[in-house]
């Protein structure tokens, strides 16, 4: 059944988008990354996406993990929200409301 629910996910080509590139948010774009799913992540830190984009490694909160060429990064959150079928929140706690209030 789970195998079922992936060829339909992946046959529609859902766009995820994942706000927030801590540790966690990171961890969920590189897993659905590497399933084959296209895969953009929001980054408070402009650091942080240049960090993804041209090294593929999330130097400030995963250092030792590599993440695959497919995984996109912004700090554009509107562009996100509008460009994405899925939407993942990982964000921490206090940022939470702020977040919610853009979306």
């Amino acid at each position: 059944m789970r195998r079922r629910v992936v060829e339909i996910m992946k046959s529609d080509q859902h766009q995820f988008g994942v706000v927030g590139a801590g540790a966690w948010g990171t961890a969920i774009a590189r897993h659905l990354s590497i399933k084959g799913f296209p895969v953009r992540i929001w980054c408070k830190e402009t650091e942080t996406a240049d960090s993804i984009i041209k090294n593929h490694v999330n130097s400030f909160f995963l250092p030792d993990i590599i993440l695959p060429e497919s995984l996109e990064a912004t700090t554009d959150l509107l562009d996100l929200i509008r460009n994405t079928n899925i939407l993942l929140a990982a964000t921490p706690s206090h940022f939470t409301r702020e977040i919610a209030r853009i979306i």
